[in-house]
Protein backbone atom coordinates (compact mmCIF):
# COMPACT_ATOMS: atom_id res chain seq x y z
CA UNK A 1 0.00 0.00 0.00
CA UNK A 2 2.92 2.36 0.67
CA UNK A 3 4.03 2.24 -2.95
CA UNK A 4 0.56 3.02 -4.21
CA UNK A 5 0.18 5.95 -1.79
CA UNK A 6 3.56 7.45 -2.72
CA UNK A 7 2.91 7.08 -6.46
CA UNK A 8 -0.62 8.43 -6.01
CA UNK A 9 0.68 11.59 -4.36
CA UNK A 10 3.00 12.30 -7.28
CA UNK A 11 0.75 11.46 -10.25
CA UNK A 12 -2.72 10.32 -9.12
CA UNK A 13 -4.24 10.76 -12.58
CA UNK A 14 -1.51 8.86 -14.45
CA UNK A 15 0.41 6.24 -12.47
CA UNK A 16 -2.09 5.68 -9.65
CA UNK A 17 -5.17 5.14 -11.81
CA UNK A 18 -3.30 3.03 -14.35
CA UNK A 19 -1.97 0.71 -11.64
CA UNK A 20 -5.34 0.47 -9.90
CA UNK A 21 -7.17 -0.15 -13.17
CA UNK A 22 -4.68 -2.86 -14.12
CA UNK A 23 -5.07 -4.57 -10.75
CA UNK A 24 -8.86 -4.33 -10.92
CA UNK A 25 -8.94 -5.77 -14.44
CA UNK A 26 -6.68 -8.67 -13.43
CA UNK A 27 -8.79 -9.29 -10.31
CA UNK A 28 -12.06 -9.28 -12.29
CA UNK A 29 -10.62 -11.64 -14.91
CA UNK A 30 -9.33 -13.96 -12.19
CA UNK A 31 -12.68 -14.02 -10.39
CA UNK A 32 -14.60 -14.68 -13.61
CA UNK A 33 -12.24 -17.49 -14.61
CA UNK A 34 -12.49 -18.99 -11.12
CA UNK A 35 -16.30 -18.91 -11.17
CA UNK A 36 -16.50 -20.40 -14.66
CA UNK A 37 -13.96 -23.09 -13.76
CA UNK A 38 -15.84 -24.05 -10.59
CA UNK A 39 -19.15 -24.21 -12.49
CA UNK A 40 -17.65 -26.38 -15.24
CA UNK A 41 -15.91 -28.61 -12.70
CA UNK A 42 -19.13 -29.12 -10.72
Amino acid sequence: MGLFKSSGRKKPDEAGLSLLQGLLILAIIGIVLAVVFTQLAS
